[in-house]
Formats: C-alpha cells, sequence, structure tokens
C-alpha cells in the first residue's frame, strides 16, 4: 500500500481574534480514502465545482461539517468557491456557524 504524503490543508491568514472566512477544501492529487479507495482530483474537476457551486446545481447552500458528518449541524456556510494556484486548489469563502466558531478559537 503506498502511503501519500500532502502538505496539510491551509487556512487563510485571520487578523487578530477574527476567524479566518476563506478555507482552502481540496486540491489536485491522487488520494486513498478507507470508502473509496484510490481516486484522483483533476484541475478540471476542480473548476466544475466552482461553476456546478455559482449554478446552484444542487439546490441547496453547502456547509463545512464536522469530522465528515454532512447529516449533522454544519460548522460554516459556503458562500463562493473558486480556484487558486493556476487551477489546483479549491478555496471556500464561508461564514462560521456558532459551534464551528467556537471550535475554531479554541482550537478543538
Amino acid at each position: 500500500m503506498n502511503t501519500y504524503r500532502l502538505p496539510p490543508i491551509q487556512l487563510a491568514e485571520a487578523t487578530g481574534p477574527d476567524l479566518p472566512t476563506e478555507v482552502q477544501l481540496l486540491r489536485v492529487g491522487e488520494f486513498r480514502d478507507t470508502r473509496y479507495g484510490k481516486f484522483k482530483v483533476t484541475p478540471k474537476m476542480l473548476s466544475e465545482m466552482v461553476r456546478n457551486h455559482e449554478s446552484k446545481v444542487r439546490r441547496i447552500k453547502p456547509m463545512v461539517d464536522f469530522a465528515h458528518e454532512s447529516d449533522k449541524e454544519a460548522a460554516a456556510w459556503i458562500n463562493s468557491l473558486e480556484t487558486r494556484a493556476n487551477g489546483n486548489e479549491l478555496w471556500a469563502k464561508v461564514d462560521w456557524t456558532g459551534p464551528g466558531s467556537r471550535m475554531l478559537s479554541e482550537k478543538a
């Protein structure tokens, strides 16, 4: 089994006590997941995600959840998506919920 060592997902710099309003959601690369096995994320996939978000394909406001539990409460609501780093990173502008703000503030 191959082990992939990737740099950590980045948060935008926050000033003072404010929480970041932008978070990196995904990046281009090959990954392995216990549920889905090996999979690849491409720049085309990221640009399609931005386009689908802007077109409101899912007809819901997407959220950032806790521990990949999308059927539970939201940590943040995603307002917009964009690609960065020549299309290799997917970033979201977010509004944190009360529980999400507390978790980040407490570095939980």
